[in-house]
């Protein structure tokens, strides 16, 4: 429960890259995880760093890692730009099986801006949504909320909220 916990809130922060492939975007740059602040399921993530880069053809780079509260380490990166299209996003799982078997086990993620500083997404596993929510980042640029909800393996919609500050 504690691994689907961890993996289900690295899920939903991977779709929280921002809106528009423009230098000006809102969430790149570095994130922590604030675990004071969040409303999260379960026991928090040890650690939580995201950090999300702009790469010249207007694709965003997002990069996450965690230690999970049983200090077990997890990543995932994906490339993608915020067209509603579903884009592959890797973890440590499917790219270790990748790696060894050659078969691809992405998981999906999409995107649509609702404005400047706000994102939907969906992420889905095997063509079923996982994980759906609204990322919000601070007119000020220091705080990133978000606020979804993530299928458990019991088949449980469970609520969530995670409060990111900028380094």
């Amino acid at each position: 429960m504690k691994r689907a916990l961890l993996i289900t809130l690295l899920l939903w922060a991977f779709a929280t890259t921002s809106i528009t492939a423009e230098s000006n975007d809102p969430s790149l740059g570095t994130w922590i995880l604030n675990v004071a602040k969040s409303k999260l399921p379960g026991l928090p993530p040890k650690l939580f760093i995201q950090r999300y880069e702009m790469r010249p053809d207007g694709f965003i780079v997002g990069t996450r890692i965690a230690i999970g509260p049983d200090g077990s380490p997890h990543f995932e990166q994906a490339a993608m730009k915020h067209d509603g299209k579903d884009y592959e996003w890797w973890d440590n799982t499917s790219l270790s099986a990748f790696l060894s078997t050659g078969k691809r086990l992405p998981k999906k993620l999409s995107m649509k801006p609702v404005d400047a500083f706000t994102v939907e997404y969906t992420g889905k596993e095997s063509g079923k949504a996982t994980v759906t929510g609204r990322r919000i980042v601070s007119s000020d640029g220091k705080t990133m909320t978000l606020a979804g909800k993530s299928l458990i393996p019991s088949g449980e919609w469970i609520p969530f909220e995670a409060v990111f500050d900028k380094q």
